[in-house]
């Protein structure tokens, strides 16, 4: 987004391996993107270094990206000192089923926030029981099938942030996605083009049987920078605009101010500001 709004300084921080050595992909990624100027730093630290300006790290106007709950209670900490976009932290991902759903692919996906970390979320919302035990014994199918590393954090993960969640009613499932307003959002139900009308707050939303939340990661759709921690009640996820910035103008002839002299002289009286409303008559008897 930023590349395509113009922006002329775009900077990327990103952590070495300890080798020291940048991972070849995120340097690859960089050099399409048309990114030029790279630091190996991440964390709190590198959020202190871009909003504030070091030796070798000058200071940017805006930070993006998502991190860890340290890099958001950073970004928390410097946002009156420079722009932070989306606050985008640990991930979400919620998945609204019915009783026509897969529960091969609502465990499948559960998983995908999951293995992020520790602190991510994966959860489903059905009116189903018969879905929801399944698809609760698939999950623990599909963990044991990873490698360690990885199912140690999906275990841990569910375990503190996981969900299944039976419903009376479609109705209280979408009720309680809105009310979440999660970072990710899938929607496998009969008739999904239907229903995502009736959600009013998500980061991204993924309709059908086949968008999966690891589509949105790698290459289908918009930026994959979306809010977390129910920022998708106010805002949507990063964008074009974000690096845009609106500078209003005014430019009344005399005709133009007089017709609104009236309004204004009274609104100036009634607030109690004589130096507005005499700005505003001076105008009209110096000239003429």
């Amino acid at each position: 987004p930023a590349v395509a709004a113009g922006v002329k300084r775009i900077v990327m921080c990103t952590p070495p391996a300890k080798d020291g050595k940048i991972n070849p992909g995120a340097l690859v990624a960089a050099d399409l993107a048309g990114v030029q100027e790279i630091y190996k730093l991440s964390g709190a630290q590198a959020i202190a270094a871009m909003a504030y300006g070091t030796e070798s790290v000058p200071k940017v106007l805006k930070i993006t990206g998502p991190g860890s709950a340290w890099v958001v209670a950073a970004k928390t900490l410097v946002k009156n000192d420079v722009g932070i976009g989306v606050e985008a932290g640990p991930g979400e991902g919620l998945v609204i089923a019915d009783e026509t759903a897969h529960p091969e692919f609502i465990a499948s996906d559960m998983l995908i926030q999951a293995e992020h970390g520790n602190d991510s979320a994966g959860l489903c919302v059905t009116n189903s029981k018969q879905i929801a035990e399944r698809v609760q014994h698939l999950v623990n199918v599909y963990t044991a099938e990873l490698p360690e590393y990885r199912r140690n954090f999906v275990t841990t993960s569910l375990k503190k942030y996981g969900a299944i969640i039976v419903v009376e009613t479609m109705d209280e499932a979408f009720d309680f996605a809105n009310d979440y307003g999660v970072e990710h959002l899938e929607i496998q139900t009969r008739n999904p083009l239907q229903d995502m009308k009736k959600i009013k707050n998500a980061g991204g939303l993924y309709i059908g049987d086949y968008a999966p939340l690891s589509a949105g990661c790698f290459c289908s759709g918009p930026n994959h920078t979306l809010p977390t921690s129910k920022a998708g009640r106010i805002r949507g996820g990063l964008n074009t605009e974000d690096f845009l910035k609106k500078i209003t103008f005014e430019y009344p002839t005399r005709e133009g101010l007089a017709h609104l002299r009236e309004a204004m002289v009274a609104l100036a009286d009634y607030e109690g500001f004589p130096a507005h409303r005499n700005a505003i008559l001076r105008r009209f008897e110096v000239t003429s």
